[in-house]
């Protein structure tokens, strides 16, 4: 789950607002490994190429107020009533690396980047259409990730996995406008099997 306060700038004629929202995802991940241990130190690991599908994707957006700033300096409220975006994402370009285990450790920490597409049901961010809040945004966006996490063996070949992850959200100017998501930061958790 993440959220954001995104700042947003679209004229004629409003100037900016302020809008909080909620991700949540589930799906599925597998990788191989690619590489023998390399590197110095507490460097020394493993690269693992990557593929993540989540078909669960949803942003909730809860109702609420906010101020409205005029080009003219005036100001007044507005609202917007909750509503959910559903959608679809896929990273199939994500590369991890895998901190060597020791022998005395069941704790196995990673790092990773990587670049994926999310598909929505409606056009993203901001809902849909061409209003004058709204925009012309795109149902498809680019999902460009950095993440870092720590795999915890509870048997010699299972373990359980928790992640931070900063995600930026744009459309790359699919749409007519790109108000995208500077960072949505997310945590994680789930469950491996390895070979």
């Amino acid at each position: 789950m993440g959220g954001y306060p995104p700042f947003y700038e679209i004229h004629n004629p409003v100037l900016h607002y302020f809008k909080a929202s909620y991700y949540y995802a589930g799906g599925f991940e597998g990788g191989r490994t690619i590489t023998a241990d390399h590197g110095p130190g507490f460097l020394r690991g493993q690269a693992e190429v990557m593929l993540e599908v989540l078909p669960y994707w949803q942003e909730y957006s809860p109702a609420q107020f906010f101020t409205v700033h005029l080009a003219n300096g005036g100001t007044f409220i507005a609202g917007v009533t909750a509503y959910n975006i559903h959608g679809i994402t896929a990273t199939p370009a994500l590369m991890r690396w895998n901190f060597v285990k020791r022998e005395s450790s069941r704790s196995v920490p990673w790092a990773q980047a990587g670049g994926g597409i999310l598909w929505t049901s409606i056009a993203f961010p901001q809902g849909e259409g061409n209003s004058v809040l709204h925009g012309a945004t795109s149902v498809f966006n680019f999902t460009p990730q950095v993440a870092f996490g720590d795999n915890i063996f509870l048997r010699k070949n299972q373990s359980l996995n928790f992640g931070i992850r900063a995600i930026h959200i744009t459309n790359a100017g699919l749409g007519d406008v790109d108000p995208g998501i500077n960072v949505l930061v997310q945590a994680s958790i789930g469950y491996s099997w390895w070979k």
